[in-house]
């Protein structure tokens, strides 16, 4: 039914409370709810005498679907608009092609061009979509409460505050009296021709069902108790109540024969759309009958009809045509190859959704939670890349969101899940009521090697290492994927590839791999919603990933800088003058590659040594960074990798810096150093456009002389902690200066909060300089609940310098900025300010640089009732320092301490059991790619 969350089109902007429907729909399918009444609250929930919350937000089937935000002719546009509504009625509700009566009379069936337009006249009111405003003039959205709240709130009574409403996407009408109905000459709104009145179709109406039929046309109005409030025709509530009456020809069997479908793959009436006589004819129209008439009787009841399908002997038999009929194989397949008459069970493939799920499911990740706003599915750089603005409109999920059921996927016109895409997922354009199902190569690609599938087939490879020895461990995974036990020829035939598997793939302690997972172009605020491990993929214990260095472009477009793109910090400890040496490999497509030794975070970059290997200008650069300021190049020599897949290197760091490489006792490269700018620091690796893999990775101290130590294998790491004890980041480049001493870059948002000790009333206070050139606005955050990466998705209020209108202002957060109070004051750029607020329980005031006065005096009428605290920046670089949190009542307090490193002993692992895990996982994802795995038999 042509669902999606987003307008399509370039922009491709989101539908808000699109999940509502959604959300709807799930409900009603739980619930049971009968079919006759799920179709009347989609097509006028808010025309209903019992009209609710639940049948407004019904409605929104009317919100989902595709709009043009810029059209060129917006009256086209509206009709364009109507046809959606109306193709998407008559394929999914009446399996008749209605759009093709839209320009001429149909050519097949007997829908004159006259029908369409009386059909569309029910629709003529509704107004077009618009992005939806809370407020009771907003074209698409109506409010959730109950009929008494909602009037209570948009009708108060003197000395009555009104509740807040919750709004969902839903129908709107323009009055009780829609324009009129022209047919229009070949479809054109321009070449508009006689005047039609509100009418069903002729070949659906016979002389039998005419006095109802006259009735219901006759009585068009709204029954909404709200119909005061919110204005419409009541033409959708006659149309409804015809499409669902019992006796209708059409609508109950197009829902059986599309259960029907669901269950075998295909239905009795093969074009679940089209019942016309383009369509195909029932296979059995007895049983098609039977099944409506049953399902009318039953109160149309989905569960009654999924049951007396699963219960029948048709659902029950096997796709085997080996044994166990009661009639001649042979004879059956001569007579009907096709299966169309269910002798055997149609062999078909799960739907993409149903795939994802299930591999969730085997690995024990699927998270089963019911409703709520939809999740984010984790998406590579090369889907990005895709985008005209790659990354825009999209955002950033846990892994446990992500782990939700493929229903609660954003559907994203523009974007699409690489996995579903793959495996035939539905248009989001127009409906489509028979899926085409494909077999390509980039099907078992991506349930072979793709990213979700090795995470899934690791997680279900750690469960399985519990179960003890190898025949155990491959029973659960067999039980667990395809819900059976191996047989003899399958353990034994697993059991020996699980064992080549461990003898071949490398351990992480011997062997790792780094590869870029962004595209060089990302859309800003996406980006800055980007964990920092998410834009390099590699090892993950003892590795600490960084964004990069990113410069603004065109449009809100950020454009990395490939010198100090996505870099990764060594963890084990700081390094000073010794020989790092190992192997390399670059895959074709890197373009550098870049090793980094007694290096620190400087920025969004690094300070320290860097040895680069170009395969674009085919050299090798040695550079060295100072902190803040330009790089320095140290030596570049030419470099040609010729047909070596593995290149030996080794680099000696002192006084004089040599690289080596072919194990060659000639250096490729010698350049002194002066000893002040050598000193400890970490190593590191950068790598942009390819995969850069590392083996027999070792470090020997200069020193000590001692013996070198495997790198790759160390488990002691020292890791710079991310923020003080009990804070975390939403977002920002947030950088340890000194205990007390913060810095963060310049950020559209980014806030670090403190989440334990809720602060009730008391005081803030802060230190705070911006330097010229890179000073908005930025300071405080009280009363923070629900906080997230972005820039208003979360409540709180902020208190902050405002450089450019040397001011101080007061707002609140309440998933969007409300200025409260701005007032002029003292601040400039390079200067240091004391910036103090002290929260009661319904006022706020701000003191400036000690002053006894507050310079904002602001009343809290609604005070939030979040309790945590915290810093924000909002296009500013900001140098924060002697933060201090201090309760009402409570002694003054030491300043907020961010302390540098914290030393973590990792477990020792077994190497045996590592190879085993990485050959179980192996085992997984093939299994995943089978057939039995993705088919119904």
């Amino acid at each position: 039914m042509r669902f999606g969350q987003t307008n399509g089109y370039e922009r491709d902007g989101y539908k808000p409370y699109s999940w509502r429907y959604r959300d709807y729909v799930v409900q009603a399918m739980l619930q049971d709810k009968p079919w006759n009444r799920f179709l009347v609250e989609q097509l006028a929930g808010d025309e209903l005498p019992d009209s609710s919350g639940e049948s407004r937000a019904a409605t929104g089937f009317y919100r989902v679907g595709v709009w043009d935000d810029e059209a060129d002719d917006k009256r086209q546009a509206e009709f364009d608009d109507l046809d959606d509504v109306l193709v998407t009625v008559g394929a999914s509700m009446l399996g008749l092609t209605i759009g093709c009566a839209r320009c001429h009379d149909h050519k097949f069936d007997p829908l004159p061009q006259a029908d369409y337009y009386r059909m569309l006249s029910f629709f003529r009111g509704v107004r077009r979509y618009e992005n939806p405003e809370d407020k009771p003039g907003s074209a698409t959205a109506l409010p959730l409460q109950d009929t008494e709240v909602v009037r209570r709130a948009l009708t108060p009574q003197s000395g009555q505050a009104a509740p807040e409403l919750t709004w969902t996407l839903a129908v709107r009408e323009a009055g009780v009296q829609p324009a009129e109905t022209r047919i229009l000459v070949r479809g054109q709104a321009a070449n508009p021709a006689a005047v039609v009145q509100p009418g069903f179709p002729q070949v659906l109406c016979g002389s039998e069902t005419a006095t109802a039929d006259s009735l219901l046309l006759h009585e068009m109005h709204s029954q909404s108790p709200l119909a005061d409030l919110f204005p419409s025709s009541g033409r959708r509530l006659a149309f409804a109540r015809w499409l669902v009456r019992d006796d209708h020809p059409l609508t109950a069997r197009v829902a059986v024969n599309r259960v029907w479908h669901f269950h075998f793959g295909r239905g009795l009436v093969g074009t679940t759309a089209d019942f016309g006589r383009a369509g195909e004819a029932p296979v059995l129209q007895p049983l098609l009958d039977w099944l409506a008439v049953d399902f009318v009787r039953q109160g149309w009841s989905l569960k009654q009809l999924h049951r007396r399908i699963l219960t029948s002997a048709a659902w029950r038999r096997s796709s085997q045509t080996t044994s166990g009929h009661a009639f001649s194989v042979q004879q059956a397949e001569q007579q009907d190859p096709a299966g169309r008459l269910l002798w055997r069970f149609p062999f078909r493939r799960l739907e993409a959704e149903s795939i994802r799920d299930r591999m969730l499911f085997s690995s024990g990740e699927l998270n089963s939670a019911v409703g709520g706003q939809e999740m984010y599915p984790q998406l590579s750089g090369e889907v990005l890349a895709g985008q005209s603005k790659p990354g825009l409109g999209w955002q950033t999920s846990s892994p446990t969101e992500q782990a939700r059921r493929s229903l609660y996927a954003i559907v994203k016109r523009g974007v699409r899940d690489p996995v579903l895409e793959a495996l035939d997922y539905t248009n989001t354009a127009t409906p489509l009521t028979e899926r085409p199902v494909t077999t390509v190569s980039p099907q078992a690609l991506i349930l072979l090697h793709g990213r979700f599938t090795a995470e899934r087939a690791t997680a279900l490879a750690r469960r399985a290492i519990a179960a003890g020895h190898l025949t155990a461990q491959i029973q659960l995974i067999y039980e667990q994927i395809l819900q059976r036990s191996p047989t003899a020829h399958e353990l034994q035939t697993a059991e020996r590839l699980v064992m080549e598997w461990e003898q071949q793939l490398p351990l992480e302690r011997e062997q790792v791999s780094f590869r870029p997972d962004v595209p060089e172009s990302l859309y800003g605020l996406y980006r800055q919603q980007l964990p920092q491990d998410a834009f390099l993929l590699g090892p993950r214990e003892m590795w600490q990933y960084r964004s990069g260095v990113w410069g603004g472009g065109y449009e809100g477009i950020d454009v990395v800088d490939k010198r100090s793109g996505p870099h990764a910090f060594w963890t084990g400890g700081q390094l000073a003058n010794g020989t790092l040496s190992g192997m390399l490999r670059l895959d074709g497509s890197v373009e550098t590659a870049t090793l980094l030794a007694q290096s620190a975070p400087a920025g969004a970059g690094w300070s320290g040594l860097s040895l680069t290997f170009d395969q674009q200008t085919s050299s090798i650069r040695l550079k060295f960074h100072p902190a803040g300021e330009p790089e320095q190049m140290l030596a570049a020599v030419p470099w040609n990798r010729g047909n070596r897949e593995w290149i030996p290197f080794r680099w000696e760091i002192g006084p004089e810096i040599r690289v080596f490489s072919e194990n060659n006792d000639n250096p490729l490269l010698s350049v002194p150093i002066s000893a002040e700018k050598l000193r400890s620091g970490r190593v590191g690796v950068a790598v942009w456009g390819g995969r850069l893999d590392l083996r027999d990775v070792e470090w020997c101290d200069a020193e000590t002389s001692a013996t070198p130590f495997a790198l790759l294998a160390r488990r002691s790491r020292q890791q710079e902690v991310a923020a003080p004890p009990g804070w975390s980041h939403y977002g920002g480049d947030w950088q340890r200066v000194s205990e007390t001493h913060w810095r963060v870059a310049a950020d559209r948002g980014g806030k670090i909060v403190r989440d334990q000790q809720p602060l009730i009333t008391g005081q803030v206070a802060v230190e705070m300089r911006m330097p010229a050139g890179k000073a908005e606005i930025g300071g405080l955050l009280l009363c923070v609940s629900e906080p997230k990466i972005g820039a208003d998705n979360w409540f709180g209020y902020e208190v902050s310098l405002n450089i450019p209108a040397r001011s101080v202002l007061v707002g609140d957060h309440r998933n969007n900025f409300r200025l409260l109070s701005q007032q002029a004051a003292d601040v400039a750029v390079d200067r240091w300010h004391h910036l103090r607020a002290v929260l009661g329980t319904d006022r706020l005031q701000v003191f400036l640089d000690h002053q006894s006065q507050p310079v904002v005096d602001q009343a809290l009428p609604d005070r939030l009732q979040g309790g945590l605290v915290g810093l924000r920046t909002w296009g500013s670089e900001i140098e924060f320092r002697n933060l201090q949190v201090q309760a009402t009542g409570q002694p003054p307090t030491e300043p907020v301490v961010w302390p540098q490193h914290a030393v973590e002993l990792l477990p020792e692992t077994d190497a045996a059991q590592e190879r085993r895990q990485q050959g179980l996982a192996a085992l997984c994802r093939t299994m995943f790619s089978l057939s039995e795995f993705a088919y119904l038999e």
